[in-house]
């Protein structure tokens, strides 16, 4: 399957940012440089961690699309909507447990059982597409591969 062209202008989009936020972080950096000990050094500092937690932001979602890309090729993941509904929240919303990923796909598809994710969830570690981390509550965590 290859990459319909609004996902490959969403990942241009992306990283079209990601740079824009890197030339950003530098004129910061020379900013602080040149007004060290001005009154302005504290709201310069905020501006470039700002833009320091949006071009990390920016840099998770980005590997995530391109994860969740390369796993839609796969048949067994394509031809079925919980499967892409799954991969979704997992791409926008980062690692998550179950709880938290049958809410999101009941909120998308307006249904969703716990046993169906949970079957879904178990296949896509079969297949290499998620893997099950512990987290600090040991409770499972699932994340795209």
């Amino acid at each position: 399957m290859s990459l319909r062209q609004p996902e490959k202008d969403d990942a241009q989009e992306i990283n079209k940012k990601l740079d824009l936020l890197l030339q950003r972080i530098e004129t910061l950096e020379k900013l602080i440089n040149t007004i060290l000990g001005s009154s302005e050094l504290a709201n310069a500092i905020g501006l470039l961690r700002m833009s320091g937690e949006l071009y990390r932001d920016y840099s998770d979602l980005s590997s995530r699309i391109a994860k969740a890309q390369k796993h839609l090729e796969k048949n067994e993941v394509s031809s079925d909507d919980i499967i892409k509904c799954i991969l979704r929240v997992l791409v926008v919303q980062g690692p998550r447990n179950i709880s938290e990923i049958t809410r999101a796909v009941r909120h998308m598809r307006g249904k969703a059982s716990r046993s169906s994710i949970s079957e879904r969830l178990k296949m896509l570690v079969s297949i290499g597409v998620v893997k099950a981390i512990r987290n600090s509550d040991k409770e499972r965590v699932y994340e795209l591969m």
